[in-house]
């Protein structure tokens, strides 16, 4: 059973927006390594990495559990690390596994946890 994140409506709408923003870098990062254009990976892995860690994630990330915490920074990590990894000259195959890493982490945290209303 997955365990419930409480969080007030507009604190859903939050969250729910930036889980929609991180997809929508993944399927940007697919199309831009199909087409082999690491500078735009790069730029989309940078995005989304440790600097969209604001306030409101903060505050957010107050009212989880250290585990939600922990899967949510390691994810921002791991856009981090595409990006530097994009811009060091890697490798599409490298990517694509480094961006499974980062699916691997949605993954769990979808499969652990729920929103739910306070």
């Amino acid at each position: 059973m997955r365990a419930p994140i409480e969080l007030s409506g507009k604190e859903q709408e939050h969250l729910r927006f930036e889980m929609r923003k991180l997809l929508e870098s993944v399927q940007m990062i697919t199309e831009a390594l199909a087409e082999d254009k690491m500078d735009f990976v790069a730029e989309n892995a940078k995005k989304y990495g440790m600097g969209m860690v604001d306030d409101a994630a903060i505050s957010l990330a107050m009212k989880t559990t250290p585990e939600f915490v922990a899967l949510s920074a390691d994810m921002h990590q791991k856009f981090d690390d595409l990006a530097l990894y994009a811009t060091q000259g890697g490798t599409k195959t490298g990517a694509l596994k480094q961006l499974g890493a980062i699916l691997a982490n949605c993954t769990a945290c979808h499969a652990a946890y729920r929103i739910s209303p306070q």
